[in-house]
């Protein structure tokens, strides 16, 4: 996935099991939102409910991509 022509996005993998959820910060119609932790770090987890068509994981990556460059509270 690239964002644009010169800008590669790596995403590391990360087990559930690295992943600690401290409470629910937002929700909406595809999963919630939580602050959480993950290696000793404070994280925003999005938590995905229900069936995820091919469409939706494929938007739900890029954002995954967009998010790496936010400079966001949890991250």
């Amino acid at each position: 996935m690239t964002l644009d022509n010169q800008s590669a996005v790596v995403t590391p993998i990360i087990r559930p099991t690295e992943l600690k959820y401290i409470r629910q910060i937002g929700s909406g119609t595809f999963g919630d939102v939580y602050e959480g932790t993950c290696r000793k770090q404070r994280v925003a987890i999005k938590k995905l409910r229900g069936d995820v068509d091919e469409e939706y994981l494929s938007d739900f990556i890029h954002e995954i991509g967009l998010m790496a460059y936010v400079n966001a509270r949890y991250r």
